[in-house]
């Protein structure tokens, strides 16, 4: 009986010994941040806490590294606190620093006692580039603190009718800028109007050469607006069908505007080709998403000026003799400047 007390009570000491706790064994690790959202270049706190056997440990952290874009300056040891249950807690705080914006993932950091390691849970810190980080950082890293200067106003030594006065004058001044603004617009308005009164009197051809001219000085084929310039090409190609052939053609597809048009004039059995490799285009650029080529752009401008050249009275219905002639040679003109090489 009394052999088998003592080897009962050798082996609890062995265990004791030897087992985990008795050489250092961690019962949580946990991690938190002081703000999960940090200006480029600036610094906050990673906070570790570690309750364990012991009151010594430490983190594992590679050199000046905690990710490829997130670094640490420095790991300060707050202390060991003795727990009701014997345990110890010890506290660490990290400071970090990222200089690469957008979200990032702070990875477990491992947390060593003895033979036994635990790791902090991951954290996401969220990095944002401040309109000036060089300007907020200096300000940042360089601030003190400095008494707020007296309240004084400069119409303290204006008379007291006049400071009363001016403290309005933001008011005033809004009222004068919105009038201002109300005049410029009712300006723009009637010019605009004027304008537009101004194409309107003018022939189905010379309109549409006028606005032909407007898109190619745009520039608009070759500055990554093909959607808008196709869209706006057709547009007038649309508009001219209905000054010229009385087709409603902007309330029909492209197939219908070719079935429409009247092809016993002429001209435009010539120009119908034309006209459907623009509209075609067109709606493969809209609709299908295509990306034309430059070459594609040139060509649907020139067919667009070819059709409306094809398909011009040969003279103004208007005039006649001399005057019709005049009239034919300006609109060859209007051409031969508006087609793209």
């Amino acid at each position: 009986m009394r052999k088998l007390l003592k080897y009962a009570i050798v082996t609890a000491a062995l265990v004791a010994v030897t087992s985990p706790r008795g050489i250092g064994a961690i019962h949580k690790v946990s991690a938190s941040l002081d703000s999960t959202h940090l200006l480029m270049g600036n610094v906050t706190t990673l906070h570790i806490q570690a309750v364990a056997d012991g009151d010594d440990g430490q983190l594992l952290l590679a050199d000046d590294t905690i990710t490829s874009a997130v670094e640490y300056r420095s790991i300060d040891f707050k202390g060991a606190t003795s727990l009701n249950d014997g345990t110890k807690r010890l506290d660490y705080d990290v400071t970090i620093q990222a200089f690469d914006s957008g979200p990032h993932i702070i990875p477990p950091i491992p947390f060593m006692q003895g033979l036994d390691t635990a790791y902090t849970d991951a954290l996401e810190l969220n990095v944002t580039v401040p309109l000036n980080a060089d300007t907020i950082n200096d300000v940042t890293a360089n601030s003190i603190d400095v008494l707020d200067p007296p309240n004084v106003e400069w119409t303290d030594d204006l008379p007291e009718s006049v400071a009363k006065a001016m403290k309005y004058w933001p008011w005033i001044l809004a009222g004068v800028m919105l009038i201002i603004a109300a005049i410029a617009l009712w300006l723009i308005l009637k010019r605009r109007k004027k304008q537009a009164e101004a194409e309107a009197e003018l022939p189905p051809y010379n309109w549409a050469m006028l606005k032909l001219k407007e898109i190619r000085e745009r520039n608009m084929f070759s500055s990554g607006q093909e959607r808008l310039y196709f869209t706006t090409l057709t547009e007038v190609l649309r508009i001219y069908l209905l000054r010229r052939f009385d087709i409603n053609a902007m309330e029909m597809t492209s197939s219908q505007i070719l079935a429409s048009l009247p092809t016993h004039i002429p001209g435009v059995k010539e120009g119908k080709p034309l006209l459907k490799d623009v509209l075609q285009m067109a709606d493969f650029v809209k609709f299908a998403k295509h990306k034309p080529s430059t070459d594609d752009n040139i060509r649907a401008f020139n067919n667009a000026v070819q059709f409306v050249e094809l398909t011009r009275p040969l003279v103004d219905e208007t005039a006649s003799g001399d005057g019709a002639q005049e009239t034919e040679t300006t609109q060859e003109s209007q051409s031969e400047n508006t087609t793209l090489d």
